[in-house]
């Protein structure tokens, strides 16, 4: 059972909910007789749970009993190499659902790249949906974005997020060939100048992966 959004449960909600983590039962509304239930619970919350336990915000108790194995999800600011390969994603996606055939122009992949994305994955998928329905367009271009977008204000500047798009792919491109030939992080590190430490971490940003 996944419960979405967790940190916006009312307390006397909690308190049901934690009766029923911790019994293992359930009894309807309106029924008379508890009945047994078997089932894993996944909770997500972009909340600090433990601060509003700490503040009486959300029991303390029912924190402890959720997490039992955190997972924590850096949010799209943090992992910008996945922006892109996720707006194709969400094109291809709708483009199936719609019967259309939209692609992205180079300069909306740019700033789609340069965004904060403060609603992360959801807000991409809304904002790639909203500007394929919307436009007439094959090509999606800086024209189809909405006003609250073509600001300044949660973009940086076109020059800078496209100096950084072209530096990124071409150490994508750059490792991706030294993996042809070489077979662990040191060799390519040896090839390339470069320090052990710094390949493998670049390794791990653009998830390529190598024998050590």
């Amino acid at each position: 059972m996944f419960l979405d959004e967790i940190g916006e449960l009312a307390l006397p909600l909690q308190v049901k909910l934690l009766q029923v983590l911790q019994d293992r039962e359930v009894r309807r509304v309106g029924g008379s007789k508890t009945k047994r239930v078997d089932v894993r619970v996944i909770a997500a919350t972009n909340c600090d749970l433990k601060e509003m336990a700490e503040n009486g915000e959300f029991r303390e108790d029912l924190y402890y009993r959720l997490n039992i194995l955190p997972i924590r999800i850096p949010p799209l600011r943090e992992r910008r190499a996945d922006i892109l390969p996720l707006a194709e994603y969400y094109i291809d996606h709708f483009n199936t659902a719609f019967g259309m055939t939209k692609m992205l122009s180079r300069p909306l992949k740019h700033l789609l790249f340069s965004n904060r994305w403060p609603g992360n994955v959801r807000e991409l998928a809304n904002l790639i949906q909203r500007m394929m329905v919307l436009s007439k367009n094959d090509e999606l271009g800086l024209e189809d974005l909405p006003e609250e977008y073509r600001d300044s204000k949660g973009l940086e500047s076109e020059s800078n997020s496209l100096l950084q798009l072209t530096v990124e792919q071409a150490e994508r491109n750059l490792l991706e060939d030294a993996l042809q030939t070489y077979k662990t992080t040191y060799e390519i590190a040896e090839a390339l100048q470069s320090s052990q430490a710094t390949i493998a971490r670049k390794m791990k940003k653009y998830g390529l992966a190598s024998t050590s």
